[in-house]
Order: C-alpha cells, then sequence, then structure tokens
C-alpha cells in the first residue's frame, strides 16, 4: 500500500513509517517521533504546495545504466523534503551521464519503497542503496541520510561507501561526504539542499566551490522547515535558491 501512502505525502504530510512489529522498530519511531515535535515548532505549515498527480513512464522505455557516471546530482533532504523529491525527481531531464543520488532523512524501512514509487515516474532506473552502491550513469540512487558515507572508487567505479543504517538522525560526516563528492566529480557536481537539512556543511560545500561544482537551495519561502536552509543561504555559497517546481528545470540546463 505504499504507493497509497505517498499519495498522502503528496498532500504534505511530514513523515512516514513502518508498522512496528518489534521493540526495536518502537524505538526507531519513537526516536523519529521525539526528532519531529522538537522541530514542529519551526514548521512552516503554509509554505508547503502539494505535489501533482504523476504520469507513470513505460518501464520498457528505460535503459539498463551500465557506465560509470562522469556526473553527478546529489540531492541531501530533511524533514519536509520527501514531498518536494516527488516534483523534482521525476521531471528531471535524463542525461545517461548523470547519476542521482538522494540522501533523504526518513523511517529506515521506507526506503525500498520510496526508490520503488520514483521509479514508476521518471526515466532514470531509480533504485536503492540497500541493492547497490554504484554510481552509474543514468541511475537514480535513494538512501536514508544517515551514518557516515563518502565517495569512492572501486574497481574505477565511483561508489558510496557506507551501509545503510537503522540507526540515528543525520549523518555523521556531511563535510566528508560532500569533500569526497568534489573530489571525484569536480565542476560535474551539482549539490541540492531541500527542506529541513540541518548538518553544519560549510567546509565541504566550500570544498564543492573550490572544485568548480554548483549548489543549489530549496527557496526558504517554499520549505516546511526552512531555518538550515536559511542558515545555509548565509553562507553566500550557493548558485540559486528555487522553489521546487523550478529545480528540476534549471539543473536540466546547466548539465
Amino acid at each position: 500500500h505504499y504507493s497509497r501512502m505517498m499519495d498522502f505525502m503528496r498532500y504534505g504530510c511530514v513523515d512516514i513509517v513502518a508498522k512496528p512489529t518489534s521493540p526495536e522498530s518502537w524505538n526507531l519511531i519513537g526516536e523519529r517521533m521525539q526528532y519531529i515535535l522538537l522541530n514542529v515548532k519551526e514548521f512552516c505549515v503554509d509554505n508547503v504546495s502539494r505535489a501533482k498527480k504523476l504520469k507513470q513512464v513505460d518501464p520498457e522505455t528505460k535503459k539498463q545504466p551500465w557506465k560509470k557516471a562522469d556526473k553527478l546530482l546529489l540531492i541531501l533532504g530533511g524533514l519536509g523534503g520527501m514531498l518536494e523529491l516527488q516534483k523534482i525527481i521525476p521531471a528531471l531531464h535524463y542525461d545517461s551521464d548523470t547519476a542521482v543520488l538522494v540522501l533523504q532523512n526518513m523511517y529506515p524501512g521506507i526506503v525500498q519503497f520510496l526508490s520503488a514509487y520514483l521509479d514508476n515516474f521518471t526515466p532514470y532506473t531509480t533504485t536503492n542503496l540497500l541493492k547497490t552502491n554504484k554510481l552509474l550513469g543514468g541511475q537514480c540512487l535513494v538512501g536514508n541520510c544517515h551514518g557516515k558515507r563518502e565517495i569512492v572508487f572501486s574497481d574505477s567505479i565511483p561508489v558510496l561507501s557506507g551501509p545503510e543504517s537503522n540507526d540515528g538522525i543525520q549523518l555523521i560526516n556531511p563535510d566528508g561526504l560532500l569533500r569526497s563528492a568534489a573530489d571525484t566529480f569536480g565542476s560535474a557536481l551539482t549539490v541540492l539542499f531541500l527542506s529541513g537539512v540541518e548538518q553544519n556543511m560549510q567546509e565541504g560545500m566550500e570544498a564543492v566551490v573550490t572544485h568548480g561544482g554548483k549548489i543549489i537551495l530549496q527557496d526558504p519561502d517554499s520549505c516546511l522547515l526552512p531555518r538550515s536552509i536559511e542558515e545555509i543561504r548565509a553562507l553566500g555559497m550557493e548558485e540559486c535558491s528555487l522553489k521546487p517546481e523550478e529545480i528540476a528545470p534549471y539543473i536540466s540546463g546547466i548539465t
């Protein structure tokens, strides 16, 4: 029933969790509830607009990824970001040289369902980090943003190191992730920050800019949780701030 659940997300639902089946899963849900409640007083509900009903892509038209990516679109999303992914991923122009990597703050058990849902609506072959960590052209990888992540080479192919983690809420080393992405892809790197991203990533952002990469922010006035995006924008390293509906067309024009 995940596609039906995603419809609730399309209308502005903040988070989705799986039905608890063990003490560990209850603990995870409790942790997420506490995290949401800590931030709820800063939610700007009036900023949120629903995602349009999506048009399915014929699976027969999808191309199987096989070569290493020459370009990377790295998307980091926090609370409110999952709604915006439904506006951005399906609208991206297909590029067989580009890998799309989505690290979204979400309940760990939802990852495979989100990737399967998005795969219905984009020409990018969309899968999750539980299945592969290779950054291939024409492929979109979806994972949670927990744990320690870096981009490294394995057999001459860029991969995302670090296993999917069921613990924690945020990335442990966001600067390391951005630095490694910048070292690997240089000026062919585009980083997109969505609503609710909360890490201090100044050093990593500086590495992206120094290597000629681009940083795009979701317009804070369209964010459910704008504070962190406003703090990132205050650093002055972004190329632009855009509403979710404007992001995919803009990226298509610069990559």
